[in-house]
């Protein structure tokens, strides 16, 4: 695969001429854990994605990962990928986060979503179709999204996850548009990390204020406000509060630019601890546009430890503002436990005196209405047009029409699934309300009587997908928040839910079409014999002592279709009786039980049997540790050396050699080149790296086709799928048209001969694999050498141009020289001329592509 070596070694001299010219903003100094506050299970949908995907680190390294899926970005860009087509499989009506919303001023029926790892998607025609629009970036972590209130054309997104749950979904700065969605221009702030607000001042687009949460993993002077007078193209650092404070929600008067207000949130990871609450929590104002801030108090809370806050601006009165406060969880909070909300303040004379909003259970607001998590929503929100009537988000969403005498739920429960839970986002045009949950987009045009779905997005994240022999035109899979179920293309939008919570792993008994498994958080295994009308229970004879994985990994032998296997901290066997099924321990402890009275105990992370002999066992752990047993679990031997110690992805053993297994591993490490996967050929006694010119991304899971003697092996990755025909040797992406996302599991359909991924962003998708040639190198591009253009000024201050003959380009591409995509458009005859005097003082990389091949140029902008 030749494009891909000269490519690898491209970016690896890129990063040094890169470093030369990057401003490095961030301390590596660590919060230390005394600064955290514990959380309980509840709080945490997914916490140990978190602590086990960057083990044996306290803290992940940024850089490290994005310098990865920037590498991917550059590497796909530049076609080291094969030919191809994913096609989505669904589901469109199971829906996933979206943070944010925006409507054009100028047209109601042009809505663009942002979702919390799936990119953003526009509509045009009110939510009747939608496209995606920035997928040519390599972060599709999206937090925030704004129109140029004076220019719709003009389209500012923010990217990085503010609400910072489970695995922590960082950006890559702020991105503008000026042809309405069609292009997007890199604008600066990666280093802020979590863009959560951006404002464009009504009398002036030129004037920007944006506020961030930083880094959260390490304490960094890259949070707070930022403030640009040019339209995006320089910033200035206006609010830092300090090194490990964020600015978490953000206002400004919209006649009057020079006033705004922010509200400091103190949110902070590492991977034992997480803290939600401190002394910062307060709310700033500004009315010299953001030169000197003022605290503000007048009867607001004010505690050592507060939670987040949200803040609103009434569009009748702009000197009403309303704040939301998260409590702390402590005693004071309600029975069920957990983060609720505090209360809601106002105040009538721009934020110097605050009166508290009644929100007291006989009230009609519950105080568990935040379901414990009320940090992940943080949201207030009040009718333009009645400062009175103010609505909650949370779990479910809850309205006040009388200023907090009366309240109620503005959705029907959360648990009849016709508005999903957890509201994120709520915004008013004209008469109607468009609602952001964990599920998707709702609209209302009856004063929130009735809530209709608008979008059929497929963003759905899944954890985990099966193969059903019995129906192989079906695809399943179990997702974050959004339980499992299962459908295919034809029924896009009317895939079935089969089970609740946060689905993961589905497997089905191939001798039994009426029964399958199926696995939601924490090891809740349940089984259906009587193909999905009743589920029991399938977890008799488990220790509950032990400490299990969020994602605890089961399957179905492939030998008994009788016998499964399980891993919690030991490795279980279980046995299905036609009536129900037991487990019986097969193995010592396997991991480091420091921890297990906590969240945050290791486990088996993985566990496979080898389909040529049965009594092959393999067992991988978040610790690092790799197990295997040739006696069917009656001894086991720690096979780990050869291994990096890193939290092990997935162990699979050879469906065509019975000794041969293999090993990937999660994590990033700056300048630690590892190899993410590994080969034995001797049960584990001595391992071999084939990770050939794979990018430094983590691997999630491996698959070997049963048919090409281990020759052809599948990796899903931090950035899609790559595969190998020549046993790990070389590698390419597969497929031309996946963005760059994260894929967690595969299966192959032997039926359809495809492959099936599980992306983390983009639904169930499926790859026939007729469109590859897996006896041949399947890259479709050659390396052009350099002197096949020539490319004049190779330092400049306003424009570029490139020569060449006989090369037959298409299409260039201008990036960073750590792999961002800047600018990409169409190529016609022999000559191109670029203008990047926009572009800020750098090194950059101008990739031009043909039919034949791609080469790259490299410039600086003074």
């Amino acid at each position: 695969m030749k494009l891909s070596k000269i490519w690898l070694s491209a970016i690896a001299a890129s990063i040094i001429v890169c470093g030369c010219f990057e401003k490095n903003v961030i301390s590596e100094e660590e919060s230390s854990v005394e600064d955290f506050s514990t959380l309980n299970k509840k709080q945490f949908p997914y916490e140990q994605q978190f602590i086990h995907k960057n083990f044996p680190y306290k803290t992940p390294d940024y850089r490290a990962y994005k310098l990865a899926k920037e590498d991917v970005s550059n590497r796909t860009n530049a076609g080291a990928r094969s030919d191809g087509k994913w096609k989505v499989e669904g589901p469109g009506n199971i829906g996933a986060r979206v943070n944010t919303i925006a409507v054009n001023p100028n047209n109601s029926d042009e809505i663009i979503a942002g979702f919390a790892s799936g990119g953003v998607f526009r509509t045009v025609d009110n939510g009747t179709t939608w496209q995606p629009v920035f997928d040519d970036q390599a972060d599709l972590n999206i937090g925030e999204i704004t129109y140029d209130p004076n220019n719709p054309s003009i389209i500012y997104v923010g990217t990085g996850d503010p609400n910072i749950s489970g695995y922590p979904k960082i950006g890559s700065g702020i991105f503008k548009s000026t042809d309405g969605g069609g292009s997007w221009n890199y604008k600066g702030l990666e280093e802020a990390s979590i863009i959560s607000r951006i404002h464009v001042a009504p009398s002036n687009s030129d004037i920007i204020y944006v506020s961030t949460m930083g880094l959260p993993f390490i304490k960094t002077t890259a949070r707070g406000v930022y403030k640009s007078t040019d339209g995006g193209d320089s910033w200035q650092h206006k609010l830092m509060i300090n090194d490990s404070t964020g600015v978490i929600d953000m206002v400004v008067h919209p006649e009057d630019n020079n006033i705004l207000y922010a509200a400091g949130w103190n949110r902070n990871r590492s991977d034992s601890l997480s803290r939600i609450v401190g002394p910062d929590a307060r709310i700033h104002k500004s009315i010299d546009g953001g030169d000197t801030w003022t605290m503000l108090e007048g009867g607001l809370p004010i505690a050592d430890q507060m939670g987040r806050i949200g803040l609103t601006i009434s569009g009748q009165d702009y000197d009403n503002i309303y704040a939301s406060y998260v409590n702390t969880g402590g005693s004071d909070s309600c029975s069920n436990g957990g983060s609720q909300l505090l209360g809601i303040w106002k105040t009538n004379d721009a934020g110097d005196n605050w009166t508290e909003i009644n929100t007291l259970p006989d009230t009609g607001f519950p105080c568990n209405a935040l379901g414990g998590f009320a940090w992940y929503f943080g949201q207030v929100r009040v009718n333009p047009n009645d400062d009175n009537d103010i609505f909650v988000l949370g779990v479910d969403m809850w309205r006040t029409k009388d200023g907090g005498s009366n309240w109620e739920r503005a959705v029907p429960s959360w648990s009849t699934y016709a508005v999903h839970a957890d509201k994120h986002d709520l915004i008013f045009d004209g008469i109607r309300m468009i609602l952001a949950t964990d599920g998707g987009i709702y609209e209302s045009t009856n004063d929130a009587e009735n809530w209709v779905d608008i979008e059929n997005i497929v963003a759905t994240q899944f954890y985990r997908i099966g193969y059903n022999p019995h129906r192989p035109d079906w695809y399943y899979g179990g997702a974050q928040d959004n339980g499992t179920s299962g459908g295919n293309a034809e029924i896009i939008n009317e895939w079935p839910r089969l089970s609740g919570g946060d689905g993961f792993t589905i497997d089905f008994d191939p001798s039994d079409s009426m029964i399958y498994y199926v696995l939601s958080q924490n090891g809740n295994l349940r089984v259906t014999f009587d193909g999905g009308d009743s589920f029991d229970s399938a977890r008799s004879g488990f220790d509950n002592s032990e400490g299990t994985n969020w994602d605890t990994p089961y399957f179905v032998s492939k030998h008994d279709p009788k016998v499964l296997y399980a891993g919690r901290q030991s490795v279980y066997k279980g046995f299905n009786d036609g009536e129900e099924v037991k487990w019986s321990k097969i193995s010592d402890i396997l991991t480091d039980t420091t921890g297990n009275e906590s969240f945050f105990a290791h486990t088996i992370s993985t566990v496979h049997q080898s389909p040529l002999i049965e009594e092959y066992l393999y067992a991988g752990t978040t610790d690092g540790l790799v197990w295997s047993s040739i006696d069917a679990g009656q001894t086991w031997d720690n096979v780990s050396e050869g291994i990096p110690y890193r939290y092990v992805s997935d162990i699979v053993a050879s469906p065509s050699k019975p000794n041969s297994a293999y090993v990937s591993v999660t994590g990033y490490k700056s300048n630690d080149f590892v190899a993410h996967i590994h080969r034995t050929d001797d049960n584990g006694q001595t391992w071999i790296p084939i990770s050939g010119d794979l990018p430094q991304i983590a691997i999630n899971d491996i698959l070997l086709h049963p048919e090409y003697d281990d020759n052809v092996i599948f990796v899903a990755t931090d950035g899609g799928i790559y595969f190998t025909v020549d046993a790990g040797e070389s590698w390419d992406r597969l497929g031309d048209n996946m963005p760059i996302i994260e894929v967690y599991d595969m299966v192959y359909n032997p039926v359809n001969n495809e492959l099936v991924a599980g992306t983390f962003a983009r639904g169930i998708q499926t790859f026939d694999l007729e469109q590859v040639n897996l006896d041949n190198n399947p890259s479709t591009l050659d390396y052009i050498p350099e002197f096949a253009i020539s490319l004049y000024p190779t330092v400049t201050t306003n424009q570029i141009t490139a020569k060449w003959s006989d090369c037959g380009f298409e299409k260039y591409f201008i990036s960073s020289t750590n792999g961002r995509l800047i600018e990409k458009g169409q190529v016609v005859g022999d000559m191109l001329t670029l203008d990047v005097s926009y572009l800020s003082p750098g090194s950059y990389v101008l990739t031009l592509e043909s039919n034949d091949g791609a080469v790259s140029k490299q410039f600086v902008k003074m």
